[in-house]
């Protein structure tokens, strides 16, 4: 009989019959046991890190989907401007290179065309439309008001 089966058995003799001999567990058994345990406890900390990173994810690519809504949204306002043809905001003619269509500039620095600045002169003076600031004008005619080049040469 083996050695470790007779202490096993002279214990059980010891307290009684009906003891059940205590197996014991080798010590590379319990150290993998113990890892077994830390590579466990390891694995639920990540998986935890790795449900807070998909949310992150998902959170992320959420606000780049709005984002790039809101950047098409812009792009296309601003290229629905740049094919509205620019005109007077008191008649809403368009304006031309030539005639009462012709962009004048206001001592404001208000844009009306011609003929709507010449609808405003009164007495040798002339109200801007938008500021209702009023300036003496001592100009001959309307066409020595200066014109808004950067809108003809749209």
């Amino acid at each position: 009989m083996k050695q470790e089966d007779c202490r096993s058995k002279r214990i059980a003799e010891q307290v009684g019959h009906d003891a059940v001999p205590v197996k014991k567990v080798p010590w590379e058994e319990q150290q993998l046991m113990k890892k077994v345990k830390r590579l466990q406890s390891e694995n639920e900390k990540l998986k935890v890190q790795l449900d807070d990173m998909v949310d992150c994810f998902v959170e992320t690519k959420e606000a780049l989907e709005k984002e790039k809504r809101v950047t098409d949204f812009l792009k296309k306002a601003i290229s629905d401007l740049k094919t509205l043809p620019i005109e007077c905001e008191i008649c809403a003619v368009q304006y031309g290179d030539s005639g009462m269509t012709v962009p004048r500039v206001l001592p404001c620095g208000h844009t009306i065309c011609t003929e709507c600045a010449g609808n405003i002169i009164q007495n040798k003076m002339i109200r801007c439309p938008f500021d209702r600031k009023v300036y003496k004008f001592n100009n001959k005619t309307i066409e020595n008001l200066p014109k808004n080049f950067s809108l003809i040469n749209q």
